[in-house]
Parts: structure tokens; C-alpha cells; sequence
């Protein structure tokens, strides 16, 4: 439960009302829990708002929540609390059923990186739906759960997962042919030639098929900022550099500034950690080298069950390594300069 003296857990008609949050109690039996079921709905508003609140609006709304609002993050901590403490052999199919998804899922997000072996990705879908059935939620599988079964062969013949179905559901590039559309006699067949041509337009681009991590739309580095590299010993005035706000990976996954990254150990790291973490300040291209100057973060203390990290972030340290080193952003939340983030499960418990 949460103490609804800290966070105003409101309906629908309060949400954007101003809400007086009051701590002044003396008691226990005088403060306000919230249920799990409120947490829950609190959760879906925010999501609601994630789709329509710009960047600035959402973050705020983040931040007077609780909340750090990620699709994924309550993945791990349900799956933890699943393996740990469902023991009961009532729920053993349930808990079989809702884990099995858990692990096809760390599968997908690992194969940006380390592709899976032949034929395990079907196999485990097919483990998770036929487990799905036995835990008796066989007629609430909707037709879509189907599209699992086509991520061995896309993984197989692309070597990536696509990042969505282009005509499921109501995507963006659909509504922007298909919302100006007049022709109402052939309007499927012109909209899929529409939606077609643009996908091919994306294809031709090389930009989007590159090898190793790159910079999107770099420009010149500003004076001021080349000033501030130079004097933190990070590039030389010679250098001939351009910059970004945002970095894509050789596995295709968006890497900005501020963010906080999991990484490879640089050259000069002590000790046996498979990975380390720290905040991208700068993004960079030097010469032809993409490289990111990232802020260090310490460890202090890493739980490989719950996958969950604690750091140390020290703002004032920084160096400079290649992007391709950076292995993905991470879910996070940041306090006093104690960062605790979320670890795939790849990096938890390596094959």
C-alpha cells in the first residue's frame, strides 16, 4: 500500500484538480492508504496520459504521482514476487503460465544484442501459450497473441524484431494517409499503396540500416560546449566533432542524453563487473567514431534476483568512450544522486 498523505491518489473528475497533500498526522490510525486496486488505476491514468501529454506536461505529471511511468516496469518486480513468494501448488499453472511470458519476453529484449539460438524463441512462445491454456486462460487469448508465433522467422530472416505491425491496430502512418483520403470506392487499395510507398521511401534510406551505433542528425558542436570538453580534458580543440541529442545503437535502440545507460567496463575499470552504468552528458562524433561522455555512477549495490541496481552518481566525472560500448538505457529513478535502475535479465543471469 502507499500513504495517500504523500501521494493524492485521485478519480478521473480530480485528476487535474489542484489537491492539498497533507503529512501533518500524528498516528497511524489517522493516515489515508491507498488499495492496491487505486495504485493500479493511478497506474492506467498515467498510461492514458503518456499518449496524449507532450514530453514537459508528462514529466511533471511523473513527478506529482510517483511514478516513473515505462510499459515494462512492473514486469520485473511481479516476476520476482512470482518465483519468490508464489509457492502455493494451487497456483503453481497460474504462476508457470504468467512466468513463461515473463521469460519469452527477456528473450525478445535480448535479442537486440545477442541474437537467440534457432528455434528457442518458437519454442518458448509455444511453451507460454500452451501453458496459458492449461492455467484455463485458453478463451481469453485474443487472435493477436498469434503474432508471437512469427518472431522466430522475422528474427530468423531480418535479424531484428519488427517494431510493430504497420496496418494493427491504428498506427500513425495509417491515419495520416487514411484520414485524408476522399477515394471511397477504392479506399483499402489506396491506402495500403499509400502506407507501401512510405515504407519503401524508409527502406532506401541507409541511414536507418547502419552497422554500428550512429548519430542522429548530428550538427556542429557549440562553441560554449567545445569549450567545456576541452578544458574537462574530453576532446582537443583539433578535434573535428559534431553533436546529438539522441544516438541510436547498432541494435537500432534510441539512446539520449541524460539518459542513464548500462555499459561495457572501460579499459581502466578494477574488478569482475560484467557492466557498468552511468548518465550520457555529451553525444558525439569524432571523426567518423560516434562516442558518448558519460557521467560515472559507483556501485552500490547490485541484486541479480530482483534485478535491481543502486549507484552512486558523480556528476563531476566524466569520460569519454565509443557509443558502441553502451549496451542499452535503462528504467530509473534518480534521488540525492543515488540512482536505482532496473537490469535486463540477460545482464542478471547470463547463458
Amino acid at each position: 500500500m502507499l500513504c495517500r498523505n504523500i501521494f493524492a491518489i485521485g478519480t478521473e473528475e480530480t485528476l487535474d484538480e489542484d489537491l492539498t497533500i497533507s503529512a501533518r498526522h500524528l498516528t497511524m490510525a489517522s493516515c489515508e492508504l491507498a488499495t492496491d486496486a487505486e495504485l493500479l488505476q493511478s497506474w492506467d491514468r498515467l498510461a492514458q496520459h503518456s499518449q496524449s501529454d507532450n514530453k514537459g506536461t508528462f514529466k511533471m505529471r511523473q513527478q506529482a504521482s510517483g511514478w516513473t511511468f515505462s510499459e515494462a516496469a512492473l514486469l520485473m518486480p511481479l516476476q520476482h514476487f512470482l518465483e519468490t513468494y508464489c509457492v502455493l501448488p494451487e497456483v503453481q499453472v497460474y504462476k508457470d503460465a504468467c512466468v513463461s511470458w515473463f521469460r519469452l519476453l527477456d528473450m525478445l529484449v535480448v535479442s537486440a544484442t545477442s541474437k537467440p539460438q534457432p528455434g528457442q524463441v518458437l519454442a518458448a512462445c509455444e511453451h507460454a501459450m500452451n501453458l496459458s491454456v492449461a492455467a484455463g486462460w485458453g478463451d481469453r487469448l485474443r487472435p493477436k497473441f498469434h503474432w508471437a508465433l512469427h518472431y522466430e522467422a522475422c528474427l530468423n530472416r531480418f535479424s531484428c524484431l519488427p517494431a510493430c505491425w504497420s496496418l494493427e491496430r491504428k498506427h500513425k502512418v495509417v491515419r495520416k494517409y487514411g484520414s485524408a483520403s476522399t477515394n471511397t470506392r477504392r479506399f483499402d487499395q489506396s491506402l495500403l499503396e499509400e502506407v507501401t510507398a512510405e515504407h519503401l521511401a524508409i527502406l532506401c534510406k541507409a541511414v536507418h540500416f547502419q552497422p554500428a551505433a550512429h548519430l542522429v542528425d548530428p550538427y556542429p558542436v557549440p562553441p560554449k560546449q567545445v569549450s567545456a570538453l576541452v578544458a574537462a580534458n574530453i576532446i582537443t580543440a583539433t578535434d573535428n566533432c559534431c553533436c546529438s541529442s539522441l544516438c541510436h545503437l547498432a541494435s537500432g535502440a534510441p539512446v539520449s542524453k541524460k539518459d542513464f545507460v548500462l555499459h561495457e567496463p572501460p579499459a581502466h575499470a578494477q574488478g569482475p563487473m560484467r557492466f557498468c552504468c552511468g548518465r550520457v552528458e555529451h553525444l558525439l562524433q569524432v571523426g567518423d567514431v560516434a562516442a558518448a561522455v558519460v557521467s560515472v555512477c559507483t556501485p552500490l549495490s547490485i541484486d541479480s534476483d530482483r534485478r535491481v541496481a543502486k549507484w552512486q552518481h558523480k556528476p563531476s566525472d566524466m569520460y569519454i568512450m565509443e557509443a558502441d560500448a553502451m549496451i542499452c538505457s535503462t528504467i530509473h529513478n534518480l534521488s540525492d544522486d543515488q540512482v536505482t535502475t532496473l537490469l535486463p535479465g540477460h545482464l542478471c543471469h547470463p547463458a
